[in-house]
């Protein structure tokens, strides 16, 4: 997986703005990987990486408290 972050040295803004896409003023962007979603900051000359959430968490909710995940999901991955 880490191969694949390599691609943020070259082109930082590859993944798309969190903000443009929930609509929550914020500087991540995001970066789908081998079902999971990394996301990251551009900060001066540098990329970093602040948080990997596998595809099955709720990342929304554990970042800004917004729910996307339905009670049958949660039931599903007993979550």
């Amino acid at each position: 997986m880490a191969m694949e972050f390599r691609i943020l040295q070259q082109f930082e803004n590859k993944g798309p703005s969190v903000e443009n896409l929930i609509g929550i003023p914020c500087d991540y962007r995001m970066l789908y990987v081998q079902h999971n979603y990394a996301l990251y900051r551009i900060e001066e000359n540098a990329v970093r990486i602040t948080d990997i959430f596998h595809e099955r968490e709720d990342f929304m909710w554990k970042l800004f408290g917004i729910k996307t995940t339905t009670q049958e999901t949660e039931d599903y991955w007993e979550e």
